[in-house]
């Protein structure tokens, strides 16, 4: 009996540090959209797993493709991480995308700044790009509003030199749930492309510091290149954040 009330006492508290962990030490899909980052940078070691599928005729079947994107993050500075992004199955090249990319915090929203600015600046060895990104984002109440500029100097495996615009919207619900939207258009949009937009139904997992975003969108991957450029085909999936807590701010000192 007492061994169980331990135990009981031990879960306890092991969910309400989670649950404590969850602001401090997450990115949150509740600040941000399906396609556009909120300029976050982590305090602990960050993985993320986005998963989007969609319907195909082949021959006489209709099969379910999907299109896969792997996020993992880590702290450099209080206000720089660096990341990579891995799709195996990306319109980008029609192969494999690996994005590598840095990103600076310029200012943080909050009491200070009523704006948030950061930048990112990174290499798609799929397209052979260097890609960059200014993110800014404006927060009043339940809501948030973010915009994005984008620029490669290779885009889709061509020598073209590129840029998108786009912005999103969050509403937030409760604290634990919220809506979000966004739409992403290339400047001189070519045969074939259509702006890129998204839409999610954003929560919170309770009592822990992850979250979970059901999607729908046109654009396949969530790398730069990846999410500026919409397809005729819409898809399905859903997205799910996973901090790793125990690799916290320490690694970045």
């Amino acid at each position: 009996m007492i061994k169980l009330k331990i135990k009981q006492v031990l879960l306890s508290m092991l969910i309400i540090f989670l649950a404590s962990q969850a602001d401090i030490l997450s990115q949150s899909v509740l600040q941000r959209t399906p396609n556009i980052s909120d300029g976050w940078v982590p305090d602990a070691v960050q993985f993320n797993f986005l998963h989007r599928m969609w319907t195909q005729e082949i021959g006489p079947d209709t099969r379910i493709l999907a299109s896969p994107t792997f996020f993992l993050g880590m702290p450099v500075t209080n206000r720089g991480m660096a990341a990579v992004r891995y799709a195996p199955n990306s319109t980008v090249a029609q192969a494999h995308e690996l994005e590598f990319f840095g990103r600076y915090m310029l200012a943080d929203q909050g009491e200070h700044s009523p704006v948030g600015i950061a930048v990112n600046g990174g290499y798609n060895t799929a397209a052979n790009s260097v890609d960059g990104e200014l993110f800014l984002n404006w927060q009043a109440g339940r809501f948030i509003l973010s915009g994005t500029v984008r620029a490669f100097s290779g885009a889709y495996q061509t020598s073209d030199f590129r840029a998108s615009y786009g912005g999103g919207l969050v509403v937030g619900l409760t604290s634990s749930i919220a809506l979000a939207g966004d739409i992403i258009s290339l400047s001189n949009l070519k045969e074939g492309e259509r702006v890129a937009w998204g839409a999610g139904l954003q929560l919170r997992v309770p009592a822990s510091p992850h979250t979970f975003s059901v999607q729908v969108t046109n654009a396949r991957t969530s790398t730069l290149q990846g999410g500026s450029r919409g397809h005729d085909t819409v898809m399905w999936g859903f997205e799910f954040t996973m901090p790793m807590t125990f690799l916290g701010r320490g690694i970045a000192n």
